[in-house]
């Protein structure tokens, strides 16, 4: 076999296997930054272009007719890898969360979640943004309960994206108990286990160094005010009463 079989092969293994065909409706072939080859219906970009004007590189490359010369090249190795494409793509594309995650690339499903809502804000998509904040609050509902992202896991990506009310909810709805008492696995910036409170004193310096400084503030000020009563001398168990004196603690 050839040089240039060796290539051809090396070309069809870089094929998305989802988004594989050339002759999809006004495909636009975008070449992922691993190198990753997907071809897009021009309609499913076109959908991104409700709401504020967009970015206007994704907009030369959206084509209103046919194209097939056009090639859309990312470059940035953390927002426009391969795995974010593809669950950027299943975000829109009308997938639940749970699907989303399933058919991910990678198990390292919480900087997958944060690159793809980077990507998102990058590319001027406040569809797809709106999803994953909308998502962002259903797993701050679940507290423990979901298999993959976990309360710190919510908080920090609210954080990041000055998110108040999700995290205010991560706080709200927050209860130790020993369901989870390690990692479930790697791809995260820290781990609380699940018995223990959601306070700075129990997050990994690894995740400190993640959060905005006025969350992190918030998030410590809160537990000292609604921990423990200086009258009753009792630790305080109501969330959204901590919740509420975290929002405020945002404004001093």
């Amino acid at each position: 076999m050839g040089d240039a079989d060796n290539k051809q092969d090396e070309v069809k293994l870089n094929i998305s296997q989802r988004w594989n065909d050339p002759n999809a409706d006004q495909a636009l072939k975008v070449v992922s930054s691993d190198g990753m080859i997907f071809y897009i219906p021009a309609y499913i970009f076109q959908s991104q272009r409700h709401g504020p004007p967009h970015h206007q590189r994704l907009h030369d490359f959206t084509p209103t007719s046919a194209d097939s010369s056009k090639t859309l090249l990312f470059t940035d190795d953390t927002l426009e890898s391969s795995s974010v494409l593809h669950f950027f793509l299943s975000v829109i594309g009308d997938k639940s969360l749970e699907a989303a995650l399933q058919e991910s690339a990678t198990t390292d499903y919480v900087p997958l979640y944060h690159y793809t809502m980077m990507f998102a804000k990058k590319w001027d998509c406040p569809q797809a943004l709106k999803l994953l904040e909308g998502w962002l609050l259903r797993l701050a509902l679940m507290g423990q309960k979901h298999p993959h992202i976990k309360p710190l896991d919510v908080f920090i990506l609210a954080a990041k994206f000055d998110d108040r009310q999700t995290a205010a909810r991560v706080i709200a709805e927050y209860q130790t108990s020993e369901d989870c008492l390690e990692p479930p696995h790697s791809g995260r910036w820290g781990f609380i286990p699940s018995n223990q409170e959601l306070q700075m004193n129990n997050i990994p310096r690894q995740a400190w160094e993640e959060i905005p400084p006025a969350y992190a503030y918030a998030l410590q000020r809160s537990f000292s005010l609604w921990s423990y009563c200086p009258h009753c001398k009792n630790t305080r168990s109501d969330g959204p009463e901590r919740a509420a004196f975290f929002l405020e603690c945002l404004d001093e």
